[in-house]
């Protein structure tokens, strides 16, 4: 997006510039914008967008306890008003080099805070896990039994109405390698690493994911 409008009666003020994400939490009275070269907000009492941080933020995403993680890149923090200052979590990269080409690092692609607060964070071919001050990578270039995603693209990070955690693995399927072909698809988190699911549909490559009811998610 190259901008965003905020509406009064009578009255539309717009902001120009790129916008990645937007992030409203009512509690605060504020509205949060990603705009990739920094994070601003606009309070809902007022029109003007203010700064609250020069940091190279793409996604947002809401804690259970209050505020939101983000990131900086590829650093992820989290954003508390009880605190005050930003908390560094942790470092969107894998802790090893990639062992093998196709896979690499790449960007933080997606951020979700789980309800059980694990933050969950996609970047290029690896998945990290961080729960309890620890964090663990998952990728198909470390374990393709424990992560079978087989894809050296990740997508996206989902928690469902009921809890469970998906990952999304784009479909590369033209590139093989060592023999398997990186073809992509959904994995569920079981607690020590991840199952292939069959979503039962024509299309399972899940772009965003929202609660609208107790029993019902578009």
């Amino acid at each position: 997006s190259d901008g965003i409008s905020a509406l009064e009666l009578d009255q539309t003020t717009v902001h120009s510039g790129e916008v990645h994400d937007l992030l409203t939490l009512p509690e605060l009275g504020a509205t949060f914008i990603a705009r990739g070269d920094s994070l601003t907000a606009i309070r809902h009492d007022k029109t003007e967008e203010e700064s609250v941080d020069f940091i190279m933020a793409t996604h947002l995403a809401k804690h259970p306890r209050g505020g939101f993680v983000t990131n900086d890149g590829n650093r992820i923090l989290r954003y508390n008003p009880a605190v005050g200052a930003p908390q560094e979590l942790f470092e969107a990269t894998p802790s090893k080099p990639p062992p093998s080409t196709p896979f690499a690092t790449g960007p933080v692609r997606s951020i979700l805070v789980a309800s059980d607060e694990t933050v969950w964070v996609a970047a290029g071919s690896y998945l990290h896990r961080f729960k309890d001050g620890k964090k663990d990578e998952f990728s198909t270039a470390i374990d393709p039994v424990r992560f079978p995603v087989r894809t050296e693209m990740l997508s996206r990070v989902v928690e469902t109405i009921d809890h469970k955690i998906w990952v999304i693995g784009s479909n590369e399927g033209f590139i093989i390698h060592q023999g398997m072909s990186l073809g992509g698809g959904v994995v569920q988190w079981n607690g020590a690493g991840f199952d292939r699911i069959d979503l039962k549909s024509n299309g399972w490559f899940i772009r965003s994911y929202t609660q609208v009811y107790d029993e019902t998610a578009i």
